[in-house]
């Protein structure tokens, strides 16, 4: 029972992080959002117990289902964001999809059925043991769930990996129950992560610790269009020649600047700008680019 509770508490901590991630690259909705999936959870896993105590049937069997559920709806209604606008999402920006008023309420629910299934497997073993020993033995699951995902993401680790981790893990703590929950648990379960690998390997993708990233080609001048969780975070073009970079430059007195400090470089495109038009024509001794967030070739 000590390890299984703490197998349990682990997969739930796991699980947690991994929808908060994963919902996070998916409804973009969440970008603004993103307690919503965190509220969910602690809902669920509140009702999860409070469930334990007070009927006989199990439903830590039907979390690979709920789970398979939440995903193949994400995977479904998940809007898309347009590139026309400049207001964020809450403000109005251009969107495909469902409404937000509809998505939240249904990833709010959905994520709290798939955390009350988990948190009733997990109160159903916590009372077959002593209090205190129930305790620390459900901590010590936390932590290392929370500390597992947190590894992976350092990793870079794609869906596919927690996917199977989470499947892994939950054929092995409903299969022992009886013969004839193995079907309901491995078909959900193998719906799961064929989802995930599907989108664990996009082309131009690229799953940072904290984010999707996507790189596609946009125009006819072999500009790259960078979307950070399914929006539209930055542009990388040509920049020499183009007149939204240079005519600024065209117009600074002839005097030698110096050195020039873009602030706001992003991916480096007025960087560029910068150099050729000041170094090489006005004899600018050095170029330096200032960005928040590393996303872009400043410097």
């Amino acid at each position: 029972m000590r390890i299984r509770l703490t197998l349990l508490a682990s997969l739930m901590l796991f699980i947690e992080l991994a929808l908060i991630r994963w919902l996070g690259a998916q409804v973009l909705y969440l970008a603004y959002f993103s307690n919503i999936v965190l509220l969910g959870s602690f809902l669920g896993i509140g009702l999860g117990f409070l469930r334990a105590g007070r009927s006989e049937r199990a439903l830590l069997p039907y979390a690979p289902l709920a789970l398979a559920v939440v995903l193949g709806a994400a995977w479904f209604l998940a809007p898309s964001v347009g590139l026309a606008g400049d207001s964020l999402i809450f403000f109005g920006l251009e969107t495909s999809g469902p409404p937000r008023e509809l998505v939240l309420p249904v990833v709010f629910v959905s994520v709290a059925a798939v955390m009350t299934c988990i948190g009733d497997g997990v109160a159903r073993t916590f009372k077959q043991l002593a209090n205190l020993d129930a305790y620390n033995f459900d901590l010590i699951g936390s932590i290392v769930g929370v500390a597992t995902f947190t590894g992976l993401s350092f990793l870079h680790a794609v869906p596919l990996v927690w996917g199977a981790i989470a499947a892994i893990g939950l054929f092995l703590l409903i299969a022992p129950a009886g013969r004839g929950r193995v079907l309901l648990t491995l078909v959900p379960l193998v719906a799961i992560v064929g989802m995930l690998g599907v989108e664990s390997y996009e082309a131009n993708t690229v799953w940072t610790p904290y984010y999707k990233t996507t790189a596609e080609p946009i125009g006819d001048d072999n500009g790259v269009i960078a979307e950070v969780n399914g929006i539209p975070a930055w542009y990388q073009y040509r920049s020499i020649d183009n007149p939204i970079y240079e005519t600024a430059y065209q117009r600074i007195a002839p005097e030698d600047p110096g050195k020039v400090l873009i602030i706001g470089a992003g991916s480096g495109n007025d960087v560029a700008v910068a150099l050729m038009a000041l170094r090489i024509s006005r004899g600018c001794e050095r170029g330096d680019g200032g960005e928040a967030v590393p996303v872009g070739a400043a410097g």
